[in-house]
């Protein structure tokens, strides 16, 4: 016991300690904690930031994928109503000629149609092709035809004064639409 004490070593249960060491290690206790805190910290704001960005990222393939639908609608209005001209015998120049009423019902329910199905499936084409799908908010829930209407509905809306309507999703932290949250949808990355 007395070259132990004359070196410092306290006999335990287990191996023998130095209190040197023993005294730096009680020492370094609230440092290791402290560095546990930061390191917790840091892995959260990395998490959160890179939750952040891929929001944003969602948010941009979701512009990307409306910038599609609208030039495929486009295309395909285009298309109609050149082949309705055609069919009735009438160049570019005479298009006040043709029925407004009903030419216009038409254009309405193909293009609504088709955001409303597509949507309803949870990706139209331009979704399809950015890697993105729209999903109920909550879990558990689905993603229906009523649903689909919903948002489409308030989409339409928000795009007619200019698309500020859809500025919302911008000051959202959740990246999510006034359309979004109206019909209780969002939009993720489609998974494989």
């Amino acid at each position: 016991g007395h070259i132990e004490a004359a070196l410092g070593i306290e006999r335990g249960v287990g191996v023998a300690q130095p209190q040197s060491a023993r005294r730096h290690a009680a020492e370094a206790a609230p440092f290791e904690a402290v560095a546990q805190f930061e390191h917790r910290i840091d892995f959260g704001l990395r998490k959160a930031v890179a939750l952040r960005r891929h929001r944003a990222d969602v948010l941009v393939l979701d512009l990307v994928a409306a910038v599609i639908d609208l030039a495929l609608l486009a295309a395909v209005d285009l298309a109609v109503v050149s082949l309705t001209l055609q069919i009735c015998g009438l160049d570019v120049r005479q298009l006040q000629r043709l029925p407004l009423g009903p030419l216009l019902a038409f254009l309405v329910v193909q293009n609504g149609g088709y955001l409303v199905a597509f949507t309803a499936g949870g990706q139209t084409i331009g979704k399809m092709l950015t890697g993105i799908r729209v999903v109920a908010a909550e879990p558990g829930e689905s993603l229906d035809l009523g649903r689909s209407f919903q948002r489409t509905l308030a989409w339409v809306f928000m795009l007619l004064p200019a698309g500020l309507g859809l500025l919302s999703a911008l000051l959202s932290p959740e990246r999510r639409g006034l359309h979004d949250r109206f019909a209780g949808t969002k939009v993720v990355r489609a998974t494989p």
